[in-house]
């Protein structure tokens, strides 16, 4: 596990690396990964990047509507939510009436909303779900009792605070306007 998440780590450094050495203006460019892939294989690269990207956007929009449901039904068994999103289909055991509250909201944010001001919701939405796990990994680490884990990120709280102190500083970046929009999809039950 430790060897695939220093491959990816690398990965993700080294596309970063290109990108800065290839793209100018990098932080005002609209598609960075397409123009970077561009200046290495031209028009080609480009649309190899922009469909990869609509594969991996596809893989974590399915994921996202597989997922939701799950975490309404999951809220509800454990009586965080009212039963009714544990109720499940008689045949094919789904979670009817949660799936139906997440595709109903998910629905209304994409027709009431732009696409940005959608994007900005699932960004902030998952920023603090990030968060929260950071600040989760010193308080598990504290329990007894546990089983035993299968990977410990070495100097773990120290990380966890460095990432929550850096997500703190980039929701202090962040618009009000954007803060309040988020903060009434979560009121409504739509994140990641």
């Amino acid at each position: 596990e430790r060897r695939c998440m220093s491959v990816v780590a690398a990965l993700y450094i080294g596309v970063q690396a290109v990108c800065v050495g290839l793209v100018p203006d990098l932080a005002h460019a609209s598609r960075p990964l397409s123009d970077a892939a561009g200046r290495i294989i031209g028009r080609a690269g480009e649309s190899a990047v922009a469909a990869a990207a609509l594969i991996s956007i596809g893989g974590v929009m399915n994921a996202i509507v597989f997922a939701s449901p799950r975490i309404l039904f999951a809220m509800a068994e454990n009586g965080e939510l009212p039963r009714v999103f544990s109720s499940t289909h008689p045949r094919f055991r789904t979670p009817v009436a949660a799936i139906v509250a997440t595709t109903t909201v998910g629905g209304l944010v994409a027709l009431l909303s732009t696409f940005v001001s959608a994007l900005t919701i699932s960004t902030i939405v998952r920023l603090v779900a990030y968060m929260a796990t950071c600040a989760a990994l010193p308080v598990m680490r504290r329990r007894t009792g546990l089983p035993p884990t299968s990977f410990s990120a070495p100097a773990g709280p120290l990380i966890s605070a460095g990432a929550i102190a850096l997500g703190v500083w980039l929701l202090s970046n962040t618009a009000w306007t954007e803060l309040r929009l988020c903060a009434m999809a979560v009121l409504l039950g739509w994140g990641p």
